[in-house]
């Protein structure tokens, strides 16, 4: 039992590293589930529509999605790691720079999920269980958006964008100069 629930741990962070290295969010993919949202019966869970996204859908509905877990331990594939650094080369306009700060701050939500051992599945079950205090048809974007701001992972979540680009985005920028 220790070893598959080791093996487990190491399939979640290789779906966070999938993600990331794939150019994918979970902004994307909290849009992917709400896009299924109306597919499903009203009274169908987060954890259900997330369960047909991951077979069936995936990523900008092209069935772009990590190995399954079988294949996983198959496989063993080569994990690929989250950029440490949030900086890529960008040009220097106004709109790029914007680009640049926020495709940093997405990989940054990616890599500190993995660094403080949360899943994408800790995050649907926590948005599933904050889904009861919706009022039926909420949008899915809006609970994340809810969770995001009042609950995250039992009250620890990733900073605001503002925050870290006064933080951890500058002193990428500094070691990089």
């Amino acid at each position: 039992m220790k070893e598959e629930n080791k093996q487990l741990k190491a399939y979640y962070r290789f779906q966070l590293e999938w993600m990331a290295s794939h150019g994918h969010t979970i902004t994307s993919l909290v849009a992917g589930l709400n896009a299924l949202r109306e597919d499903y019966p009203k009274g169908a869970s987060i954890l259900q529509i997330y369960d047909g996204w991951e077979k069936n859908w995936g990523f900008g509905g092209t069935k772009a999605i990590w190995p399954s877990f079988e294949e996983f331990l198959r496989a063993s594939p080569q994990k690929p790691e989250i950029e440490n650094s949030p900086l890529r080369a960008y040009g220097n306009s106004a709109l790029e720079q914007e680009k640049k700060q926020w495709d940093a701050y997405t990989r940054f939500q990616l890599q500190w999920m993995t660094s403080h051992g949360h899943s994408i599945q800790d995050m649907i079950i926590g948005l599933d269980i904050l889904r009861k205090d919706f009022p039926k048809g909420a949008s899915i974007l809006m609970i994340y958006e809810a969770w995001e701001k009042n609950w995250g992972f039992r009250g620890a979540i990733w900073p605001s964008f503002e925050e870290f680009l006064r933080t951890e985005y500058n002193e990428a920028r500094r070691e990089t100069e």
